[in-house]
């Protein structure tokens, strides 16, 4: 698919209340939608020239805009909101307000709301020991492991960096709770943030096991359906309105991108909503903190109270110390939320980054706005375009300067910033492999003993506790000539028909497969520097679809596999293979390798 000809609707949500109570004034049913007189526009007469501008310079096939305001923040006040729509949703599909988009690490404050209601029934605490609901649960401390509470997993302080390539791609969360205990932390506990989806996780194994039903049922019921709030768009499945995910080429046409959140991922990042229910749910919210320690309400008037609500917001944690922009403060996160001041003003904001999407919440108490920018591809361009986008609504808002983002974000995505940002600031929920800089040299000096070893010494699985199973391949070309395990034509099967990479490999080095289907990536491929250093990418495959029959390999980052030859009686055999790169540790790198550490099974 490639870019259609400019198209954007605005519109004026006309809301009447349905609230049997007059008590809280959220549930909302949206009874028309017609074009928004510029009179009356919550925003600038020239912002959507701006966001198509945006949109097309960063290659973002649609956009939905979702702008919130309340007069005030009394529970009864009925709010305005006002959505914009740029783009396309999937082939001859424009985006509208009912367009329903993956909104990734936003989902985490669904899930930290879930423990909220269950703070709020008395079943559970914020400072509950984990072991006490999930006695299977543990760090690679017994001790740390023991002190872990909810507070610590929500707030990102458990000293594991993000493990995501150790996530399962499907089966129960009980499996990813099970495999903490032998993930290998990179900090002290509770020492610094550090980002991680697998925590996220097993909170929603906690809400599953507290609330004895499955987790999506429980946050479907207790939140997406209560009175307080009817988000009839919102839950964890795909429907008719889904926009689809894409990828970009260089050359900006796109490709459609698999939903690559299973089951296991959704309490991490599951949700899928669009503009006319984020703006219900953000109306809640600004009501909800701004009522926080003042207003007592009847149990259950609200899916989640306002006591709860102001306990996400707490920040728990510094994030970053160092603002990513002259115009911010430092950053502090609470329960899937960050804090931080803009031009003076306190925001509540998660940006979200997964294939084919990118998001931004943000909403502000004091002023009683709110902005979600949603857009259908992901990384630089989707989460660029959201931040941008997100920066100008709040500026118009709120009565603001409007700095020059996009040169901004531009100079963080190649280099030419001076040094005054980086790239932390587009990306600091997705995360791409990397081989720490240390190691640079490392691959260099081996260079000169590189060599074209036999695969067959390679070939075979590979065990890590939290990492679980990988499989060494051949490539297809020579599978034939090797006893290849039969998980390696599941990837060939996979791959059939597309390329294994976007540039083919040198011919003169060793080139190999590793089979490691996880929720965010699928294979990896290396290719050696020495008999035991190999550097490998990883990959996501975009499958074959109706419009494009062959499949396509998404470059997920850098990483460094190195394998461990027996020096004992079966001298030169491989023994394990230990990798560096891929933990996403928030501190500036690992200090050491390996990483992950993986035994040969016989």
């Amino acid at each position: 698919m490639s870019f259609q000809p400019r198209r954007w609707t605005s519109a004026w949500i006309c809301l009447s209340l349905l609230l049997s109570s007059a008590l809280f004034g959220v549930e909302i049913d949206v009874v028309s939608a017609s074009p928004l007189p510029r009179a009356l526009s919550l925003l600038s007469s020239d912002f959507d020239a701006y966001a198509e501008t945006i949109r097309n310079d960063w290659g973002v096939p649609g956009i939905s805009v979702s702008i919130v305001k309340l007069a005030n923040t009394s529970f009864d006040t009925t709010p305005t909101i006002e959505t914009r729509s740029y783009g396309v949703a999937g082939t001859d599909r424009p985006v509208d307000a009912l367009t329903r988009f993956g909104i990734a690490s936003n989902s985490k404050l669904f899930t930290a709301g879930a423990i909220g209601s269950l703070v709020d029934a008395g079943k559970l605490n914020w400072t509950t020991p984990v072991k006490e609901i999930l006695p299977e649960f543990g760090l690679l401390n017994n001790y740390d492991g023991g002190l872990a509470t909810i507070r610590d997993l929500l707030s990102h302080r458990t000293g594991l960096p993000r493990h995501d390539y150790s996530i399962p791609k499907s089966g129960p969360r009980d499996a990813v709770v099970n495999m903490v205990q032998y993930l290998q932390p990179s900090a002290e506990f509770r020492d610094i943030w550090q980002y991680s989806n697998v925590m996220f996780i097993v909170v929603s194994k906690i809400v599953e096991t507290v609330a004895g039903k499955p987790f999506e049922d429980y946050v479907t019921s207790h939140i997406f359906k209560h009175p307080a709030l009817n988000m009839t768009y919102t839950s964890y499945t795909q429907d008719n309105l889904y926009s689809t995910g894409y990828g970009i080429y260089e050359n900006k046409s796109t490709f459609a991108v698999p939903y690559v959140v299973q089951p296991v991922g959704a309490g991490a990042a599951g949700v899928i909503t669009n503009a006319i229910d984020v703006a219900k749910w953000m109306s809640f919210l600004i009501k909800s903190l701004m009522a926080a320690g003042r207003a007592e309400l009847p149990a259950g008037a609200t899916p989640i109270s306002p006591s709860s609500v102001g306990n996400l917001a707490i920040g728990r944690m510094l994030e970053s110390g160092v603002p990513d922009w002259p115009e911010l403060s430092p950053t502090a996160y609470g329960y899937g939320l960050e804090s931080v001041t803009y031009q003076g003003h306190h925001l509540w904001t998660h940006g979200g980054d997964l294939p084919g999407f990118g998001s931004q919440i943000t909403w502000v108490p004091e002023s009683g706005v709110g902005v979600a920018v949603f857009c259908n591809t992901n990384q630089e361009p989707g989460a660029a375009a959201a931040e941008i986008i997100t920066y100008r609504a709040l500026e118009d808002l709120l009565g603001l300067p409007h700095p020059n983002w996009e040169a901004r974000y531009e100079g963080a995505t190649n280099g030419t910033s001076g040094g005054q940002v980086s790239k932390r600031s587009i990306s600091r929920r997705s995360f791409a492999a990397r081989v720490p800089s240390h190691l640079h040299s490392d691959i260099t000096s081996r260079e000169q003993n590189a060599s074209n070893p036999d695969p067959a010494g390679y070939i075979g699985t590979y065990t890590n506790g939290g990492y679980g199973d990988v499989t060494v391949c051949p490539t297809s070309d020579v599978a034939y000539h090797h006893n290849t395990p039969s998980t390696c034509q599941d990837l060939y099967n996979s791959l059939k028909g597309g390329t294994q990479t976007p540039e083919q490999p040198a011919t003169d080095s060793l080139n190999l497969l590793i089979y490691a289907p996880r929720l965010w990536s699928d294979y990896i491929q290396l290719v050696s520097h020495s008999d035991a250093l190999f550097v490998g990418n990883t990959y996501l495959i975009a499958a074959a679809t109706h419009e494009r029959p062959w499949p396509i390999s998404l470059n997920e980052g850098e990483m460094l596999a190195i394998f461990k030859f027996d020096e004992g009686a079966h001298q030169g055999s491989i023994v394990g293979m230990e990798w560096s790169g891929v933990w996403g540790s928030e501190t500036q790198e690992s200090s050491g390798y390996p990483e992950v550490t993986f035994v040969r099974a016989q």
